[in-house]
């Protein structure tokens, strides 16, 4: 076994109870719904949390098995299905009465999600091959120092807020899962700031990028105003600090310097620098394969986020303007009524 093959059993292990995890909430929901259970409001955003789960899986499975191809696609599809999984699982388990059916659907999104975790720090840890040293000590890396200790600093706040939470009302609620997660990502951040020579040449700054993203929409989530001068306020305040973070890390650890992918490291390197010509091995080509699907994806995906964007904008347009008209209307009455 070679050297970047040693996390493909981890990767592929995390990702088989990704799985379970999503065939076991899958059952569960249709259960739900054939016996008429699951409300109407939750049956479309649950099919399509159990859905992007397994597609997720799926995709990252097809990596995990191939050394060759790049690990970052699986890291993104994992991060980005596991979000909903939380949002279900909360629903499932402190949505109404609790039943056997909405147990273990709750029970099912929180296997997948601690899956996905656990798959995306497994894929996105992994050993060089151009033999380099990662992350140096460099102004990048005291810029992503600084947005981790950002990170951390609003986690403090907000787990702080989130503890006051649960003494006042005597309850503990998902808020733990979301700091959770959050430290988690910001442990990794530090782990990724480390030199890789120092890890025998692994580095896993693509784990901390895939844990902050699955962490920042939580982090969204939980910052939305008003900012009171309470717990609560406390709580939106830290969060939007960690997700500020979050995004600098993402920002900082994300930009790196290219490399030449080939089989033969610093040698293959130093030939073509001297004129001579490295022979094309079947590894460089099924990166260059994959490298070029990639940037396809990545480009259709951006070409959708930018018409939902401008979508999202009209929309907000359009209820701004309801709302100040429905607002000016009630004056005008007030004042006519006067």
């Amino acid at each position: 076994m070679t050297a970047s093959t040693k996390h493909d059993v981890p990767a592929l292990l995390a990702l088989g109870v990704a799985a379970l995890g999503g065939v076991v909430s899958l059952g569960a929901v249709a259960h739900q719904q054939r016996n008429g259970t699951l409300f109407a409001p939750a049956v479309p955003p649950t099919w399509w949390a159990v859905g992007v789960q397994l597609a997720g899986v799926a995709v990252a499975s097809a990596i995990a098995v191939n050394p060759r191809l790049p690990r970052t696609p699986a890291v993104a599809a994992l991060a980005f299905a596991s979000y909903p999984l939380s949002n279900r699982a909360q629903d499932a388990i402190l949505g109404g009465a609790p039943t056997t059916a909405t147990t273990a659907a709750g029970v099912g999104f929180i296997m997948s999600a601690i899956g996905d975790y656990l798959a995306i720090m497994a894929l996105g840890t992994k050993k060089q091959r151009d033999g380099g040293v990662g992350f140096v000590l460099t102004w990048r890396w005291a810029l992503a120092l600084l947005s981790t200790l950002l990170a951390g600093g609003g986690l403090l706040i907000a787990m702080g807020a989130s503890t006051a939470m649960a003494v006042r009302n005597k309850t503990v609620t998902f808020l733990l899962w979301d700091m959770l997660l959050q430290g988690s990502a910001v442990l990794s951040s530090f782990g990724a700031l480390v030199p890789s020579k120092w890890v025998k040449g692994h580095r896993s700054d693509l784990a901390a990028i895939g844990l902050m993203a699955a962490s920042t929409v939580s982090m969204l989530r939980n910052a939305q105003p008003p900012y009171l001068n309470d717990a609560v306020g406390a709580l939106r305040a830290g969060s939007s600090f960690a997700a500020a973070g979050n995004m600098c890390v993402m920002a900082t650890l994300g930009w790196r310097e290219g490399y030449a992918y080939v089989t033969g490291g610093n040698n293959a390197a130093a030939g073509s620098a001297k004129g001579g010509e490295v022979a094309a091995s079947p590894a460089r080509s099924a990166f260059s394969r994959a490298a070029i699907l990639a940037r396809a994806a990545g480009g259709a995906g951006l070409a959708v986020a930018v018409a939902g964007l401008g979508t999202a904008l009209a929309g907000a347009h359009q209820q701004s303007d309801k709302k100040i008209n429905t607002f000016l209307k009630k004056s005008n009455d007030q004042k006519a009524g006067e």
